[in-house]
């Protein structure tokens, strides 16, 4: 679950060549500043700041993986972090061609928390400090 503090995409497999994990956003603008110009690394600065993880939707009851990427494209319009779903379904009853939509726009750039129930999604997210 992504918490307040949490730069999500540390836990994906963006590694530095030396194998260390990128920890957070700045770390991220700072490599990049090496080779964009500085406008475009305003752009970045700009973009980061501008993101929060002070709101985390919740989709529960959802079947169709267009409409969970619809919400995605706007969480990721709106600054928003990540996005929780409670799958209410087995994956493997999805289309191949909706299993890939998850991967493909917004998502790319949020982090997509999935549980099994919604009992262990308001844990979760109680664990990390929302109410």
């Amino acid at each position: 679950a992504a918490g307040a503090g949490r730069f999500p995409h540390a836990m994906d497999c963006f590694l530095l060549d030396r194998g260390d994990p990128i920890k957070d956003p700045e770390e991220v603008i700072r490599l990049a500043s090496r080779v964009l110009s500085e406008e475009r690394v305003a752009r970045f600065e700009a973009a980061a700041a501008a993101r929060t993880n002070a709101v985390v939707p919740v989709l529960e009851g959802l079947y169709d993986e267009g409409n969970i990427a619809a919400v995605c494209r706007s969480a990721e319009a709106l600054g928003f972090h990540s996005v929780h779903t409670v799958d209410v379904c087995p994956k493997s009853k999805l289309s191949a061609r909706a299993q890939s939509s998850a991967a493909s726009g917004a998502a790319k750039w949020l982090h997509r928390e999935r549980w099994a129930s919604t009992a262990e999604c308001i844990a979760g997210l109680r664990e990390d400090g929302y109410r």
